[in-house]
């Protein structure tokens, strides 16, 4: 009886695994399936996010005669109308000052054109005049490789314009999710809470209050980061006196808001504008904005969201770039909470179990210790 006994155990433990492999595999699998939807319903969450602080300092004091559900609506709209207002007017702030610099710079493009024009006949009088064994070396390198990198990375924008116009619909569904999301939060989390064993409960309701609190931070974070942004621009472009200093800054702090593109995009832009006035100026730009970048990516931005979520920031970085393997620029942009909440649920379902299993502590006394995702 005894070997048979280990064999009914070895069977158990491999089916066991093995039934754990096809439920992951099989959820996997539906994730990938639907991670457009998921990017949306991502989004969706994170403008309610920041919305919600609005709704909820509205809905601080009770308003005698209304009901709670009714001054919460009123609340959210109001909340989603002031949005937009800040949104419209940051708009035609810039729309008056963007029409002035764009008229001085298609007044100033002929002269601009004049210059790199010179620029490009004295590089190549310069060329002419290098060592013809210097320039044989200088033709054996693989410009063309680099040329057509360039050119893919024009394609890779170019598709993904058109792949935003095709999402349209999706786009318009962003709002609307969130506006639900900031009004019926309360009954989304009693549903969620519906699906998880009584037992569970009371820890579950304190992970999604942490998963709440990572949400905020990691928006207030972006936002630090776009207004660092705007002004870290306004200062090298006010140091090196180039002109259309607040556009270009307040375009350099709402494109940082996309990760790594943005700020790319934005700096890409400013260096051609730069070298249509000056090669020097150009280049100039081009090694401030690499260093801003640098010390933005691999320093600011780690330590920042880092300590606002208690990531380190090598796991903020490895998170990034897992993020855009798997789902892009979008993927990098939820990549950081995303990590914050998987820590907290490796703390809240791997490592508490595996202490209170060594310390011998029994399931009775382990649902009255408080929850594991408080400090």
């Amino acid at each position: 009886m005894e070997p048979r006994s280990k064999v009914d155990s070895a069977i158990e433990f491999i089916t066991r695994i093995v039934m754990r492999v096809i439920i992951f595999t099989a959820v996997a699998y539906f994730i990938y399936r639907v991670r457009t939807v998921l990017v949306v319903i991502l989004i969706a969450a994170v403008v309610a996010f920041a919305i919600q602080p609005i709704v909820d300092a509205l809905c601080a004091r009770r308003i005698a005669g209304m009901r709670r559900k009714t001054q919460k609506i009123i609340a959210a709209v109001l909340a989603y109308v002031l949005l937009i207002t800040v949104i419209a007017g940051t708009i035609l702030l810039c729309v008056t000052p963007l029409k002035t610099e764009a008229q001085q710079l298609q007044g100033n493009f002929d002269e601009y054109v004049k210059n790199i024009t010179t620029a490009a006949t004295k590089a190549h009088t310069w060329y002419n005049a290098l060592n013809p064994e210097l320039q044989q070396f200088i033709e054996s390198q693989n410009y063309k490789g680099f040329v057509e990198k360039i050119s893919q990375w024009g394609a890779g924008i170019a598709s993904t314009t058109v792949n935003f116009f095709t999402h349209i619909f999706d786009i318009i569904l962003i709002p609307v999710l969130a506006f639900y999301f900031t009004l019926d939060s309360r009954s989304l989390k009693r549903e969620i809470l519906g699906l998880i064993p009584r037992h569970r409960a009371r820890e579950s309701l304190a992970l999604l209050h942490e998963m709440g609190a990572i949400m905020h931070s990691y928006i207030a974070g972006q936002i630090i980061l776009c207004v660092i942004a705007g002004v870290a621009v306004g200062i090298i472009l006010a140091v090196l006196k180039m002109p259309y200093i607040l556009i270009l800054s307040v375009f350099a702090g709402i494109t940082r808001a996309i990760p790594v593109v943005g700020p790319l995009v934005s700096g890409a832009a400013i260096v051609i504008i730069g070298a249509l006035i000056s090669p020097i100026l150009a280049i100039n730009l081009l090694i401030l904005f690499s260093l801003v970048q640098v010390v933005e990516s691999k320093i600011i931005m780690p330590k920042l969201i880092g300590d606002r979520m208690q990531l380190h920031p090598v796991v903020v970085i490895v998170a990034l770039l897992i993020g855009a393997e798997f789902f892009g620029i979008l993927g990098m942009f939820m990549a950081a909470p995303v990590a914050a909440v998987l820590r907290i649920m490796a703390r809240f379902y791997i490592i508490r179990p595996k202490r209170l299993h060594v310390w011998g502590i029994s399931a009775a006394r382990t649902e009255k210790t408080p929850s594991p995702v408080s400090p």
